[in-house]
Parts: structure tokens; C-alpha cells; sequence
């Protein structure tokens, strides 16, 4: 449990691209326009919240609309 904290070296990818967070649980990656979702991989010794259907919530939907976006998978 991160307690709303970020969580240093997490790989964070769209599926091309892989940017690993920094010591803040921040991470800076560059995505296509092509790409729609932005996912986190589980480290280990942490659990991914579930969504309210029972799934792993460890992803993003990109907008597409948008040049900058925040995003985060707390």
C-alpha cells in the first residue's frame, strides 16, 4: 500500500514506449497518437486497486484530444 504515494522505479509504458517513475512516483513518457491506454507494471510486495466490475485497475485511457495530460495510477 502506497498510501496515495508515488512509487519510485515503476515501469509505466503505452505500449511502445517504457518510462520508468522517479523517486516521487512521477514519470514523463512521450506517446503516439495511435497509443490509447497507459499501464503500469506491478512491482513487487504491492497490490493494484480493482475496479468496481472486480478488474485490475493498472491503466489509463489516453485522450486523445489532449497534447499534455497528468495522469495518475495511484
Amino acid at each position: 500500500m502506497t498510501n496515495g504515494q508515488g512509487v519510485q522505479g515503476v515501469a509505466v509504458s503505452d505500449g511502445r514506449m517504457v518510462a520508468q517513475s522517479n523517486s516521487s512516483g512521477e514519470f514523463e513518457l512521450i506517446s503516439g497518437t495511435d497509443r490509447d491506454f497507459v499501464f503500469v507494471s506491478l512491482p513487487a510486495g504491492y497490490e493494484i486497486q480493482k475496479q468496481a466490475n472486480g478488474s485490475a485497475s493498472f491503466f489509463q485511457r489516453i485522450d486523445p484530444t489532449k497534447s499534455e495530460q497528468n495522469i495518475s495510477l495511484i
